[in-house]
């Protein structure tokens, strides 16, 4: 199920896959987890701390 969910998320971005693959693979390995393994739980939690990690980055606001 892992796999199917991984590949969901990467169509549904709507970004190009060859730019977000890597990104998301990038994510999960971080996370102890591999496309295989995904569970939307895990998915929620990844997924979580990489919008936290994007909003408390100073290089990310704007003035």
């Amino acid at each position: 199920m892992g796999k199917e969910i991984s590949e969901q998320v990467l169509q549904n971005t709507g970004l190009p896959e060859n730019l977000i693959r890597n990104e998301f693979e990038s994510l999960l390995k971080r996370h102890g987890l591999s496309e295989e393994t995904l569970t939307l739980d895990a998915l929620r939690d990844v997924l979580a701390d990489y919008l936290q990690d994007i909003f408390t980055d100073p290089r990310n606001r704007h003035s």
